[in-house]
């Protein structure tokens, strides 16, 4: 079937006009058949397949993001060492001194990546 060429008459109307540039038979056939496609594929177990891989991605972008905001605190420590090291707080910049403290950001950085 030949599509629907648009006439000057179905032209002032926005409604016709809407339905002749969208084809909604084709997007009516095209949306079954997904959601036989979809219905099919949850009673074969497919999300269950799936749900694992998931779970691990969603965890590894939050781990990824709380390893980096674990960084910015990291690095942030550096600047008022001395100041912290004489009111007594002993976190690790302190405790580690700021040559060996620096490779600390490094490991974290990296641990972000992994």
């Amino acid at each position: 079937m030949p599509p629907v060429e648009p006439t000057l008459a179905a032209l002032s109307n926005p409604l016709l006009r809407y339905f002749m540039a969208t084809r909604p038979v084709f997007l009516s056939v095209s949306l079954i058949a997904a959601l036989i496609g979809i219905g099919t594929a949850y009673h074969s177990g497919t999300p269950l397949a799936v749900w694992p891989a998931i779970i691990t991605v969603a965890f590894a972008l939050v781990a990824h993001a709380g390893v980096n905001v674990l960084n910015i605190l990291y690095i942030n420590q550096f600047p008022d060492r001395r100041a912290d090291e004489m009111a007594g707080k002993r976190h690790w910049v302190v405790r580690l001194g700021a040559t060996r403290a620096r490779w600390g950001y490094f490991v974290i950085a990296i641990t972000g990546y992994v």
